[in-house]
């Protein structure tokens, strides 16, 4: 899977727009302990990851509330959670 340098520099932009303000990517690299480098690096295996993921599932949709709803009802046992038993914690 191919990665450009404008779809990492985008994930860039996209970090440099959460950064408390006054505060450059270099100072926040530098107080990570990571270069610019590794960031890049890391960013696009990140890519490659999320595009082979959707590769093998091009069709992949979220789920309808209606979905998650009847996916629900139907396995309501799997979503309960057991109270303790009041004589255990009395005892």
């Amino acid at each position: 899977m191919t990665v450009s340098d404008a779809e990492i520099n985008a994930e860039i932009d996209k970090i440099k727009a959460t950064l408390p303000q006054g505060m450059t990517l270099e100072q926040a690299l530098q107080s990570s302990g990571i270069t610019e480098d590794k960031l890049r690096s890391e960013i696009r295996f990140s890519l490659q990851i999320k595009k082979a993921v959707e590769a093998q599932n091009p069709d992949k949709k979220a789920p309808s509330d209606k979905e998650i709803e009847d996916y629900y009802t139907t396995n309501k046992k799997m979503f309960e959670v057991p109270r303790p038993c009041m004589h255990v914690m009395f005892s």
